[in-house]
Formats: structure tokens, C-alpha cells, sequence
């Protein structure tokens, strides 16, 4: 991506955006058919964010050229924990907010 200038940055930016919003759109379909993702929100934005850190670390990333760096018990704690913080946190609070907001309206 150094070398790639603007054009390779700008393409990584896009990427990420587009990965970010892959990962809340399954979330959000998921909680539409499953209740307790929309009664849970800790536990399963806990879940949702490790999910989410495992499969990022397991299928994306060994594809890609990002440098390999050798993996160690505080590398995988830290990125469980901010996936679950920053990701599912986050979509697991906006789908329970749009949830509860959503009781008293009657669907069409």
C-alpha cells in the first residue's frame, strides 16, 4: 500500500468501508431472525466481535499483503477485545436502540 500512492490508499479506505458495512449488515439480518441478538446486546456483541476478529483473522487477512507478524496470546486478547468494543458493541446497541423504537410501529 506504500508504494501504491494515493490510488492503492484510496482503494484500501474503500475496502475497509465496504468489509464494515458486509459485517453490520449480517448482523443486523441475523438479529432480524434471532430475538436474543435484540435482548442481549453485551453478550452478543461480545460474540459478534470475537466472530467477526476470527474470521478477519482466518480468511482475510492471510490473503492479503499485509506484513506477517508473528502471533502471540496478547496480539489475539487485544484484537477479541477492540473487535468486540469498537464492532459489535457498537451494531449490537444501534440494532436494540432500532428495536425498541420499532415496538409500537405496526408493520404494512
Amino acid at each position: 500500500a506504500f508504494a501504491g500512492g494515493y490510488t492503492t490508499a484510496l482503494l484500501g479506505l474503500l475496502l475497509h468501508f465496504v468489509i464494515s458495512f458486509v459485517v453490520a449488515g449480517v448482523f443486523i439480518l441475523a438479529a432480524n431472525q434471532f430475538a436474543f441478538l435484540r435482548r442481549t446486546v453485551f453478550v452478543s456483541a461480545l460474540i459478534y466481535g470475537a466472530a467477526v476478529n476470527m474470521f478477519m483473522s482466518t480468511a482475510v487477512l492471510p490473503f492479503t499483503a499485509a506484513p506477517k507478524i508473528p502471533v502471540s496470546t496478547l496480539l489475539i486478547v487485544h484484537g477479541l477485545i477492540a473487535d468486540a468494543l469498537f464492532v459489535g458493541l457498537p451494531l449490537a446497541i444501534t440494532v436494540w436502540q432500532s428495536s425498541r423504537a420499532n415496538k409500537g410501529s405496526v408493520p404494512a
